[in-house]
């Protein structure tokens, strides 16, 4: 996932950055972990973040890259699903942090704001597509179409975002279904 995937608007990352809370990691550290339900979004103020997407097994499939400007963990924060990634901050990097209520509160209270955490929630639906098609198109790739099943049901589960819109099944690129 190219860095771009994690980078918001100005204008969100300000309305975060006035809701969280800053901490320096002088040693870095993990921001959180793939599996883990959410807690909240990690601005990356300035420093780094590496982002690491497991096998079931611990193997790492994928690694990304973020950087000043970035924002951590939407997802898994209006999804409210398990983080799909784990977050390792580099030694010091000034990271801020939105509790998940907070963050809901938020987008809420300055609902102008969804169209930028949609834009996100776009950009890495994208890119993890392309993730998915490297991966199949991969020549070392064993049985690809076990894997290309895997992957359609983990990523085919649906959300809703309370947009009118109810959960559907998934066929091609239809992930919702008008009400």
């Amino acid at each position: 996932m190219e860095q771009d995937s994690f980078l918001v608007d100005h204008r969100l990352f300000s309305a975060l950055e006035r809701s969280c809370e800053t901490s320096t990691s002088d040693e870095g550290g993990t921001l959180f972990r793939q599996g883990e339900d959410p807690h909240g979004v990690y601005l990356i103020r300035s420093g780094e973040a590496n982002l690491l997407k497991l096998s079931p097994a611990g193997r790492m499939l994928l690694s990304f890259h973020a950087g000043p400007g970035s924002v951590l963990g939407i997802p898994a924060s209006v999804g409210n699903t398990p983080y799909t990634l784990t977050a390792n901050v580099r030694k010091g990097s000034v990271t801020g942090f939105v509790q998940h209520r907070k963050f809901h509160s938020l987008l809420r209270n300055e609902p102008s704001l969804y169209p930028y955490v949609l834009t996100i929630l776009a950009s890495e639906i994208r890119v993890a597509r392309n993730a998915v098609a490297i991966a199949l198109d991969d020549g070392h790739a064993r049985n690809s179409s076990q894997r290309a099943k895997q992957l359609r049901s983990e990523m085919g589960k649906p959300v809703d975002f309370g947009t009118g819109f109810r959960p559907g099944s998934v066929q091609g690129d239809a992930l919702f279904r008008p009400e």
